[in-house]
């Protein structure tokens, strides 16, 4: 009898153990939380039409860049220090649209607009910048070849629209060596261009605020007497 309800005891434990084991293998798993849901594409800024009040302000700066451009030509064309780049398109086209809406009274409105849609006006200058300080503490006298890269944007000249420059190839050289056959020409010498740009812009505010051409005197007066203020050795000189 011990036996027996050993053996029934035995069997009703396994039996429970049995279906414990069953309920925990049916119960379903906690599922892993769901992603959190992607942000919402940016929206496109809005581009209201421009009232043609602006538009007018716009041509009218266009026009006054044009003319800046020809007095930079005048100054520089002769030398090859001077090349308007071909992004701006024909300037001569450009000029015959402006008297078409210039004559119109400023009437046209979709000419207006497609107007003002072309691209800025845009130009190289290639300098060749020599360091007024003389000899440096090498022996060497500095002198930098660079490209000026200037692109005047719809609303210059302003105070919150000056023009925007960037130095392309530049070349800082010893002109006590540039005629030495052995020497392998290469830059030993580099401007810290962010700061550089910073004090250009700096100093033709004024100009800029006063609505009045700024990049003669950005480049005759500061850029030249100034750059090498703002240069470095390079550490393998």
């Amino acid at each position: 009898a011990g036996a027996d309800a050993g053996a029934d005891a035995g069997a009703d434990a396994g039996a429970d153990a049995g279906a414990d084991a069953g309920a925990v293998a049916a119960r379903p798993m906690p599922s892993a939380p769901p992603p959190p849901p992607a942000p919402p594409a940016p929206s496109a800024p809005s581009s209201a039409p421009l009232e043609p009040t602006e538009l007018q302000t716009i041509i009218e700066r266009r026009e006054a860049h044009l003319d800046e451009v020809m007095a930079l030509e005048s100054i520089y064309g002769d030398t090859g220090e001077f090349m308007v780049s071909a992004a701006s398109g024909d300037l001569e086209d450009v000029r015959a649209s402006l008297e078409k809406i210039s004559g119109s009274g400023f009437s046209d409105i979709e000419l207006m607009r497609a107007f003002v849609s072309g691209p800025p006006v845009s130009f190289v200058m290639p300098l060749t910048i020599e360091d007024h300080r003389g000899v440096n503490e090498h022996g060497q006298e500095l002198v930098a070849n660079l490209i000026l890269q200037v692109t005047l944007p719809p609303l210059y000249p302003s105070e919150s629209n000056p023009p925007l420059i960037e130095f392309k190839d530049v070349m800082i050289t010893d002109k006590l060596a540039e005629h030495l056959d052995d020497v392998t020409l290469k830059s030993i010498a580099y401007f810290e261009e962010s700061e550089l740009r910073s004090f250009l812009l700096s100093e033709t505010a004024e100009a800029c605020a006063a609505e009045g051409p700024c990049i003669y005197e950005l480049v005759a007066t500061h850029l030249i007497e100034r750059a090498f203020d703002f240069s470095h050795m390079h550490p393998f000189v």
